[in-house]
């Protein structure tokens, strides 16, 4: 079982040395996202985030050992800036979690609540990975450089 969690962590994290996630680096253009994809990612419809400074203009879907999801790659003028997994089962959620406490130890941040965010800074990576889950079977995983937008870091 612990072999098993080891390897969808990794799975799910592997990447080099620099800030980037799995076939993308960060502030590719919407186009270079979806030819690294091989064929997993396509044009979404450009809505805006929450906060209205970022748009998700390419969609897709990604399959990490049991653990499928739904894609969003969000882009600001510099390109792109987030990379979102969306699933929507309870039990998996858990599992996500765990895996992704085994990985990268205690969450450096946790807010709890009806919805609770778990953040992890993945330094040897360069990337803030962010749990966000609910009960009422939400979960939603971030990765995002860990550098700040001004450029300073954390």
């Amino acid at each position: 079982m612990k072999k098993w969690i080891v390897f969808v962590a990794a799975a799910l994290t592997a990447m080099p040395a620099q800030a980037h996630w799995q076939f993308t680096k960060w502030h590719m253009a919407p186009a270079e996202v979806i030819a690294a994809s091989k064929g997993t990612a396509r044009t979404g419809i450009g809505d805006a985030s929450v906060q209205g400074d970022t748009f998700r203009k390419v969609i897709g879907d990604y399959v990490a050992g049991s653990f499928q999801f739904e894609v969003s790659y969000w882009f600001d003028a510099s390109g792109l800036v987030q990379v979102t997994m969306s699933q929507n089962e309870d039990a998996k959620c858990r599992e996500l979690q765990r895996d992704l406490t085994a990985k990268y130890g205690e969450p450096v941040e946790y807010k709890g609540g009806s919805v609770e965010r778990r953040m992890w800074a993945d330094k040897p990576s360069g990337n803030r990975v962010v749990l966000i889950s609910s009960n009422l079977s939400f979960c939603e995983l971030q990765y995002a450089p860990l550098v700040s937008k001004a450029g300073a870091g954390l």
